[in-house]
């Protein structure tokens, strides 16, 4: 299993058994979906309704990248349909809620490459990552030299050696100089390391999973973070939270009518499926 409510430890693990084949099938929220880079996935079942047709696409796309074929099937009714048009409806973003994240963004270092914690900010708007990373886009979109956007990543990692740490590779020697160590695991953020190699998150990611498997260090990821930088400083943050407002609810109505599509076209598959079965 791979939710928010285990441990990350224990997610960890879960989520190296799936990947090396050890358990056959793993159960999950959509947060298992980030960074998942396997092969061989033979099929995914969803119990519940995705959100747009954009994310059914992305998530059912992991299914077969090197086998012949594979399979997806979706189990819905009109209840999820209804409870996720609600939900869409209840995420409501008032002014109050995006002053709070526009000062939270405009607060940051200038120019440095830096992270704010998704939780941080779905606790203040109770807000999707999908939601809060598209309005962070918007932002970006009105005012290109203000503020760049990066991909979501998790914000920290920690690292432990099973054998002796090879300072002959770079990024092993920014861990040993930078990193906290507690306990033998070695704790730095993602964001520093980025600036200071001048690397991107996942380039972090891949490295250290090939030392993985190479069977030189465990490694551990958490905290999924939005990565910004800002560049200069916000002069008018009302007009600013004005359009991002008025963006919201435009954004909202189409957020609406992406779940009905959605729902139509699976509803519609799933009767011509049952047309052509054979009586």
């Amino acid at each position: 299993m791979y939710h928010a409510s285990l441990g990350n430890a224990e997610k960890a693990n879960n989520l190296q058994l799936f990947m090396n084949n050890k358990v056959r099938v793993l159960l999950g929220t959509t947060a298992v979906g980030m960074g998942l880079d396997k092969q061989d996935i033979m099929g995914i079942v969803h119990y519940d309704l995705p959100q747009t047709v954009e994310q059914y696409v992305q998530e059912v796309g992991r299914v077969a990248r090197q086998l012949p074929m594979g399979f997806a099937h979706t189990i819905v009714g009109s209840k999820d349909y209804y409870k996720n048009r609600a939900r869409v409806a209840a995420n409501g973003l008032d002014r109050a809620q995006l002053i709070n994240v526009v000062q939270m963004v405009f607060k940051k270092e200038l120019g440095t490459l830096t992270t704010i914690k998704a939780k941080k900010i779905l606790d203040l708007t109770n807000l999707s990552t999908d939601t809060v990373m598209t309005l962070l886009l918007h932002f970006q979109k009105l005012f290109p030299d203000t503020l760049k956007v990066h991909p979501m990543y998790d914000a920290n990692c920690s690292v432990s050696f099973y054998v002796a740490a090879d300072a002959t590779d770079s990024y092993v020697d920014y861990i040993l100089k930078n990193a906290k160590v507690k306990n033998g695991s070695h704790s730095f953020s993602v964001a520093s390391m980025c600036t200071a190699m001048q690397l991107k998150p996942y380039q972090i990611h891949q490295h250290l999973n090939r030392l993985y498997f190479l069977k030189k260090i465990t490694y551990l990821f958490r905290d999924p973070a939005f990565f910004i930088e800002v560049h200069q400083p916000a002069h008018d943050l009302d007009q600013l939270c004005e359009a991002i407002y008025t963006f919201y609810l435009d954004y909202e109505k189409k957020q609406i009518y992406k779940l009905d599509a959605l729902f139509t076209l699976l509803n519609w598959y799933s009767y011509q499926k049952i047309s052509l079965m054979p009586s």
